[in-house]
């Protein structure tokens, strides 16, 4: 198994949000019921220019993941015991001559090297505590879900590597950070706003929808992530903003700054300091439509990820950074009700 692919993919995988809030719209959140149904599809298309040995080498990829969100119960706080069951997944890779293509849907009798961890964690669940606000209060199940992951790998050399990968992007935080990402969307303060121009969108207890509370246009809130579980380490500080509320619909305008973290720490290694630094910055729209119980998200990423080498005291020869990296992203995301 080729890393390089794989880390890719992982991009999709590890991102999160802080608590951390300026500005509110007043109880725009989950209004979860036991019994409630949704399907959670995440699709990334990427497209990665790097220069290696002067010529510029292109990735391609699309990942898409689908998954059962299904709420157990729901207390009295309105934080909701959910299971969270992985369904579909699919990948497609382009770089250079090498190409994969994976879909769990086409019954394909080999699972690609790249597709492994994918098409292994497919059926595999874990426990979710779910709060109002979106943010994911507790995981359980993950250690069962790793085990059982593993246990259906076939035995091969390339069993081992996507065991590296599994460990790393479906531990427990990693996971929460994947679900968050997506739901993680409302503000986290509750403070009463007092503004005649507000539309009420309460929601009546016997209809489907599960948003609820009082928006106002021009709303904004702020949610700040740190990855810095290892490197690289990057900050990014989301913007959301209401846009517009008609007809059970609440527009959001999404915006985010991506920088390197403060929390970042150079990498010391034969004499030679390398520095990350990481930009860009990213856009898009959510739509959630309250009578359907429906979210739909849409955000581009432009990023430019740069090493830069210095001494580190008396060397020789200073050992070359890894060559720049640029990537364009499309994230689109989208939350479902079920009827099965």
């Amino acid at each position: 198994m080729k890393n390089s692919n794989l880390k890719i993919y992982a991009i999709m995988l590890a991102v999160c949000f802080l608590p951390a809030t300026t500005g509110f719209a007043e109880e725009l959140r989950f209004d979860f019921k036991a019994g409630d149904k949704f399907f959670l599809s995440t699709d990334v298309m990427q497209h990665v220019s790097q220069m290696v040995d002067n010529n510029e080498v292109i990735t391609d990829q699309t990942t898409r993941i689908g998954c059962d969100l299904d709420i157990i119960e729901v207390n009295e706080n309105g934080d909701a015991l959910a299971q969270y069951t992985y369904r579909k997944a699919y990948l497609k890779l382009n770089k250079g001559s090498y190409n994969i293509t994976y879909d769990s849907e086409a019954n394909q009798v080999r699972i690609p090297v790249d597709a492994l961890p994918l098409g292994l964690i497919l059926g595999q669940n874990v426990f979710l505590k779910i709060s109002p606000p979106g943010r994911i209060i507790s995981i359980k199940g993950v250690t069962a879900l790793i085990s059982s992951t593993k246990a259906a790998a076939p035995l091969s050399q390339t069993r081992y590597q996507a065991f590296d990968f599994i460990d790393k992007n479906f531990n427990e935080q990693a996971i929460k950070r994947f679900i968050q990402e997506r739901i993680a969307i409302f503000p986290e303060q509750t403070s009463k706003i007092k503004n005649q121009n507000t539309a009420d969108i309460s929601s009546d207890v016997n209809s489907p929808s599960f948003v609820t509370g009082t928006v106002s246009p021009g709303e904004s809130w702020i949610k700040v992530a740190d990855l810095n579980d290892e490197p690289p380490v990057r900050a990014e500080i989301w913007m959301f903003k209401i846009k517009e509320k008609q007809k059970g619909m609440v527009s959001m305008d999404v915006n985010v700054n991506v920088a390197t973290s403060p929390n970042n720490e150079d990498i010391i290694t034969g004499g030679t300091r390398f520095k990350h630094d990481i930009s860009g910055y990213a856009n898009g729209k959510i739509e959630i439509d309250e009578e359907k119980g429906t979210i739909n998200e849409n955000i581009t990423w432009d990023i430019n990820d740069v090493y830069k080498a210095s001494a580190e005291g008396p060397v020789l020869r200073l050992i070359p950074p890894p060559p720049p990296v640029k990537s364009h992203m499309v994230s689109r995301f989208q939350m479902t009700r079920r009827q099965d």
